[in-house]
């Protein structure tokens, strides 16, 4: 068996040395040329995806030759800020008030009816809290709108939560499910710092796997899809989703028996998923910027993942799973 795998980050580093240990092959590509990927896809199973951030297009003309998962009907939602949310919305998965937004008139209309605080969203390729301004004052639309670019926006209202968690769950071609338990989040300045498993909370388990299995069911979903959540109180409040393996789920890695890596493989190739079961306490440290200098006495009961990247303010250069098992 052999995946294309669209995408050469980390995630896709992450992906093939799990492929690797199943004894699947993997081919990375990092180009965009359709003629090009046909070439390096034409003895691969299945064409699979590191990130959301793929020309839909493209996606509509690879599925012609090759199963791709996830499809182009969910990366064109995924990456349409208002679609997603119209999505939660027709669903029933409870979502902060929004609006979309395509001129100052726009955004002043839909503050007099979302009030403020509020969220001032892109509504396309914004990630770890790029393309957002928060608006604490009517008087704030004008320089919120020009911060987007003018370009075409999202307007939320300002959830004031107690924290985040993100749902990590996997379904194969043939519609078997699993379901991570979920995971605590700590972001900072829109960026993943911390996330630590395990997570119990029944009822917020139960709510969220019903919301995503409403989702995987709508869009004929098939890999691993990460779902983040706002937590106010005994409900959940979403926030997006990410068609992909997700940051916080590294930690499934040293954490649970099978990964979220062996698990998309698994439900893109059509193979058994495999239950997660926890093994270890986990919390997973993001690296942001730059790599620290370690000691051999961060190691212990430590694993250290060094994506290679230059050091850049605000990037994601590695992160590092403490695990004790019980």
């Amino acid at each position: 068996m052999k995946v294309a795998i669209l995408g050469a980050g980390q995630l896709a580093q992450l992906l093939t040395h799990s492929a690797y240990q199943l004894g699947v092959e993997t081919v990375c590509i990092a180009e965009n040329d359709f003629d090009a990927i046909l070439q390096q896809v034409k003895d691969c199973d299945v064409i699979t995806l590191e990130n959301e951030n793929v020309d839909v297009a493209l996606l509509e003309q690879l599925q012609a030759h090759k199963p791709v998962y996830p499809g182009s009907n969910t990366i064109a939602v995924a990456q349409e800020r208002f679609l997603e949310k119209s999505l939660f919305k027709a669903l029933d998965i409870p979502t902060p008030p929004f609006a979309k937004i395509d001129s100052l008139a726009d955004l002043e209309a839909a503050l007099s009816t979302i009030g403020v605080p509020a969220v001032l969203k892109t509504r396309r390729f914004g990630y770890d809290g790029k393309g957002q301004t928060v608006i604490k004052k009517l008087s704030e639309a004008k320089s919120a709108w020009e911060l987007t670019g003018k370009n075409p926006a999202i307007l939320e209202g300002f959830i004031d939560f107690d924290f985040e968690v993100s749902l990590i769950a996997a379904r194969s071609v043939s519609g078997e499910l699993i379901f991570y338990p979920l995971i605590k989040n700590t972001h900072r300045d829109g960026i993943l710092r911390v996330s630590e498993s395990p997570f119990e909370d029944v009822h917020l388990q139960q709510l969220a796997e019903s919301y995503v299995q409403r989702l995987f069911e709508e869009l004929n979903y098939v890999g691993v899809l990460g779902f983040e959540f706002f937590v106010k109180g005994d409900s959940l409040i979403a926030n997006e989703i990410a068609p992909r393996v997700h940051n916080s789920g590294h930690l499934t890695i040293e954490g649970f028996n099978a990964s979220q890596f062996e698990n998309h493989l698994r439900a893109v190739l059509n193979l058994p998923l495999v239950k997660p079961i926890l093994q270890a306490q986990t919390t997973m440290h993001n690296i942001i910027g730059a790599f620290p200098k370690l000691m051999p006495a961060d190691y212990i009961n430590c694993h250290v993942y060094d994506y290679g990247k230059e050091s850049r303010p605000n990037r994601k250069v590695g992160h590092i799973t403490q695990f004790k098992p019980f």
